[in-house]
């Protein structure tokens, strides 16, 4: 799992609205540390928003066709860390696998209390 986890760049991320109403979308992330997932994020995007409100969070990671596929999913709570202040081990992950990040505003930090892994 985790290096299909340190592979993949994109996933599915869910949040729930003040409302109640979910959200999905799709959002390149980082794993560090077997312990988070970091995803970058712009300003006024409506998850950001909604995790103000709401601070847990869903995300699924997946690939394959049919029988062969493997799945990654993870649940928990969401910590809210400005842009400028990523540095360090993150800031170079960040560079390494997704380019160019100096136009998140903020950084997600989900650290999981629920896996499923499933690999076929």
């Amino acid at each position: 799992m985790r290096t299909f986890l340190r592979e993949q760049r994109f996933c599915a991320l869910a949040t729930t609205s003040p409302g109640g109403d979910p959200h999905l979308v799709p959002v390149g992330f980082l794993y560090l540390d077997d312990t988070s997932f970091w995803l970058p994020t712009g300003a006024g995007a409506v998850r950001l928003a909604d995790l103000r409100k709401r601070p847990r969070a869903a995300l699924m990671v997946g690939q394959g066709v049919g029988a062969q596929h493997q799945l990654v999913l993870v649940r928990g709570p969401v910590r809210i860390h400005p842009g400028q202040d990523l540095r360090g081990v993150v800031a170079k992950a960040a560079g390494e696998k997704l380019g160019d990040t100096d136009w998140a505003s903020s950084w997600l930090e989900l650290r999981p209390t629920s896996v499923l892994a499933y690999s076929g």
